[in-house]
């Protein structure tokens, strides 16, 4: 819906990875890119995690045996992390 909303002549850019890909209209010009990111941003990261410890937020944890549910939320464009446990811990 959204690629209905650019006029004709538009340029749309999305990233490598975005499922399902955008369907090509007539009058647009779709673009995909990898986010390769700049040198300044590595280094900003790298001093985040020498800075000490960080919390890694994980919206819901699937068992391993509910690996299908797990994907199936991915697909649904869950937002947040994910996280399969291998065992029942």
């Amino acid at each position: 819906k959204a690629l209905d909303a650019v006029r004709d002549g538009g340029r749309v850019a999305y990233p490598h990875g975005v499922e399902p890909e955008p369907r090509m209209r007539s009058g647009l010009t779709l673009h995909a890119y990898d986010g390769d990111p700049d040198p300044e941003t590595i280094r900003k990261l790298n001093q985040l995690i020498e800075a000490g410890p960080f919390e890694v937020h994980v919206a819901q944890v699937f068992p391993l045996d509910q690996a299908g549910e797990a994907h199936r939320a991915l697909e649904r464009h869950h937002l947040g992390k994910l996280a399969l446990r291998p065992s029942a811990a």
